[in-house]
């Protein structure tokens, strides 16, 4: 007699106190308020991020990757309502899931994969607890970084700064949320003030400055100024 084979095991998640849920039912249905804030979140991702700024410091959109991501459709939403920012604990185990879940979704391909994203979205988050997720930041970064992404949080009162632009708040959204990517070779910005943040950052990108393939000035000032000063 022949039998079935057995299912595969769906990765499983929970909240802290509550029972295990397969992770990818919680992504299967949707309801008008999902959508509506999906589509807040998409409509701040073209007219805000995708879009030059006077303030930026610079030319070009405040992320030159957003545009690409959602033209080449690989700007993926996820959006979690049971988060209410009262346990830190919860909220980094949730994130550092999809951490693993963005290194296995597509595409896969090194010359496309740098312009996939995710955002995990919070819209049940109040605006006072918001900043749970500047201390999310600080905690998993260098887990992130580790695994060769960055990861960058949003809210409406978020005081991080433009790179070029310290008087620039430039992470400002209308619904609380973290965005992560892959690591690319302009974080040279964000990543030479810890030594194993650069030595990340080093390992995958080195070697383009020293065959001259970097051909910013600014990167390279930096990326040899930090290097001597890790006397790496």
């Amino acid at each position: 007699m022949s039998t079935s084979p057995e299912p595969k095991d769906e990765p499983q998640w929970h909240l802290e106190g509550s029972p295990a849920v397969p992770f990818a039912s919680v992504l299967r249905l949707i309801t008008p308020k999902m959508i509506a804030d999906a589509s807040l979140v998409l409509q701040w991702a073209k007219e805000y991020i995708s879009q030059p700024h006077p303030n930026l410091g610079r030319e070009g959109a405040i992320c030159p990757f957003v545009p690409p991501s959602i033209e080449r459709n690989t700007f993926y939403l996820a959006l979690h309502y049971e988060v209410d920012g009262s346990n830190l604990e919860t909220i980094k185990h949730l994130v550092l899931q999809y951490a693993d879940l963005f290194l296995e979704c597509l595409p896969l391909e090194e010359t496309e994969r740098i312009y996939k994203a995710i955002l995990v979205v919070f819209p049940s988050l109040p605006e006072e607890r918001a900043t749970i997720l500047d201390m999310l930041h600080k905690e998993v970064k260098d887990c992130f970084v580790n695994k060769g992404m960055m990861i960058g949080q949003f809210h409406k009162n978020c005081p991080e700064p433009a790179a070029r632009n310290p008087f620039f708040r430039i992470s400002i959204s209308p619904i609380p949320l973290v965005a992560m990517r892959y690591m690319s070779v302009h974080d040279i910005l964000f990543l030479n003030e810890r030594k194993c943040w650069f030595e990340e950052y080093q390992k995958r990108f080195g070697w383009q400055y020293e065959v001259g393939k970097v051909s910013s000035t600014t990167y390279r000032e930096l990326y040899y100024r930090t290097k001597k000063f890790y006397s790496l």
